[in-house]
């Protein structure tokens, strides 16, 4: 008897996971190759899924997801990608009218699922508002939180931001070389914890506990955790043990799932402690918390996503405008024009009492040039993935009930139906003026879908507007204070493990320094007004 159940038991999961790994493959490959607005890779496998064409754009030296940009500026018209993670199928909506489509489903129809809230990047921030369901309370949740965030607490925010910058920028010698792209980080960082999580968090000094891949514990700040905690998910998203046996990341059964969760408590447990005992009533944690809308746990898992995604983001979006400035003299001295004429700048100095919400804003040429950095360097990629709650069709594509949906924004920003010239440093295609302005495909005004640096509808980054303040601040500082020259390093973010030094690279044009991207940017200061 014992014997017969051990034999049913082998053959059942033998049949599970040839359905698994062979069968549903093979039938989604299939039925999604007869339409000619979907595209799949041919080089996904059943294990590491599309993975391996991940791998292989970084191994030729490209964008992690370079393919999904061929597919972009390509004359042929592709709304959807097909991609497999492992042997589970995800649809990519890769088009302006895909996300349009999409966006106009939520959250009736496709939203958020439960099943989520666990995987991946769920770890780090467990049943945040990324996670949620599209439900009265994540609105609730949300709109304080966006609340608490906004622009009218600017004054607050830019002094914050400009101390930062000051902080780090004064440091910066003459003739010598920074590592802008994680020099910056750090000031990001400082910036976010502050305004997030209160003005005595010095995040310099902060130092949690670590665990690493050869169980050693080092001290390290809150940016290198979050970084290595972004490789470690991203790194285990083709995990063998979790594509054949998913339970087994569910509830953290080996490694690597035990070690992040164990980082992670790590983390929480400290920001926690420190919250405690804050007297910053000021910070958005503080706000939030005062109107009660949800337990500490969850709010700190708001926070920590916040963090997650806006740390890094900032920063690369200013390293892509420090490069192309510098490789476009014009766009840089039209800049500085533009500035000098609104008062931002007197004779080249900074007036740091000008930098106000309405003065920034009225720098319209400013705004096209860093519009370009974030349609060239998109700060949310892809999204957390959606499940259809129901059999829907997107451009004609027919999509069953309890599939997963991504929205890609690369394909959206550099679609060659929607931009002239998409791979292009243009500011001016944002000036209403400019023979650039409109689409290509259709003369008229381009489709709103076309421009989603922070994705798009209900789920958009609710911390956008602080991420584009600091990017408008940050400009006038950096300018005005620097004169500088650009050289590159690269980082494989997807398979060089956090502990390995990184490899010098040099690179003509790079269209990214986002973290799909290898490609780390570093200047030469020659000279610096700040430095005393």
């Amino acid at each position: 008897m014992l014997l017969t159940l051990l034999l049913i038991s082998i053959v059942s999961l033998a049949l599970y996971l040839f359905n698994k790994m062979i069968v549903m493959p093979t039938m989604y490959r299939t039925k999604y190759s007869k339409f000619s607005n979907v595209k799949m890779s041919s080089k996904a496998t059943m294990f590491k899924g599309d993975a391996v064409e991940v791998k292989h754009n970084i191994d030729s030296g490209k964008h992690a997801f370079s393919h999904y940009i061929d597919l972009a500026v390509s004359e042929e018209h592709t709304d959807i990608y097909l991609k497999f993670e492992g042997p589970n199928p995800v649809f990519v909506m890769l088009s302006p009218r895909a996300l349009g489509q999409t966006s106009k489903l939520m959250p009736s129809r496709i939203d958020r699922d439960d099943s989520l809230i666990n995987q991946n990047f769920g770890k780090i921030f467990y049943n945040s508002l990324n996670q949620l369901k599209s439900d009265a309370n994540w609105k609730l949740r949300r709109n304080t939180l966006m609340k608490a965030i906004g622009l009218s607490f600017a004054p607050t925010y830019i002094q914050k931001l400009l101390d930062c910058m000051n902080r780090v920028v004064v440091s910066w010698k003459p003739k010598t070389t920074v590592d802008f792209t994680n020099e910056f980080a750090a000031v990001e960082t400082s910036f976010m914890t502050q305004a997030l999580l209160g003005k005595g968090f010095d995040h310099s000094q902060f130092k949690f506990d670590y665990q690493t891949q050869s169980n050693r514990v080092i001290q390290i700040t809150l940016h290198e955790v979050m970084a290595r905690l972004r490789q470690e998910c991203v790194s285990n998203v083709d995990n063998k043990l979790e594509v054949l046996l998913p339970f087994i990341n569910d509830y953290n059964l080996c490694q690597p799932f035990r070690r992040i969760m164990t980082n992670v408590k790590h983390m929480s447990t400290k920001i926690q402690e420190f919250l405690q005992d804050s007297q910053d009533q000021e910070s958005v944690y503080a706000k939030v918390k005062q109107e009660t809308v949800c337990t500490d746990d969850e709010l700190l898992a708001d926070i920590l996503c916040l963090l997650f995604q806006g740390i890094g983001s900032t920063s690369h979006v200013t390293a892509l405008l420090m490069y192309y400035l510098n490789k476009h003299p014009q766009v840089m001295d039209k800049c500085k024009q533009v500035y000098e004429e609104h008062g931002i700048t007197t004779n080249g100095v900074l007036q740091t009492h000008k930098l106000t919400t309405g003065d920034l804003e009225n720098c319209e040429y400013a705004d096209y040039v860093i519009k370009e950095a974030l349609r060239l360097n998109t700060s949310v990629s892809k999204t957390a993935a959606y499940r259809t709650l129901e059999d829907v069709v997107i451009c004609g594509v027919p999509i069953k009930k309890d599939n997963w949906i991504t929205l890609e924004n690369i394909g959206c920003l550099l679609d060659l139906k929607h931009w002239h010239e998409p791979l292009e440093f243009i500011p001016e295609r944002f000036d209403p003026e400019s023979e650039y302005f409109k689409s290509p495909m259709t003369g008229k005004a381009r489709d709103p879908c076309a421009y989603p640096p922070f994705s798009a509808g209900l789920r958009a980054c609710p911390g956008q507007a602080l991420a584009k303040l600091g990017i408008r601040v940050a400009l006038p500082f950096l300018i005005t204070n620097l004169d500088y020259d650009i050289q590159y390093v690269k980082k494989n973010i997807l398979t060089t493990p956090p502990e390995t030094e990184e490899e010098q690279l040099s690179v003509e044009t790079p269209i990214s320094f986002s973290n799909e991207s290898q490609h780390h940017l570093e200047i030469d200061i020659k000279a610096n007004k700040l430095h005393k």
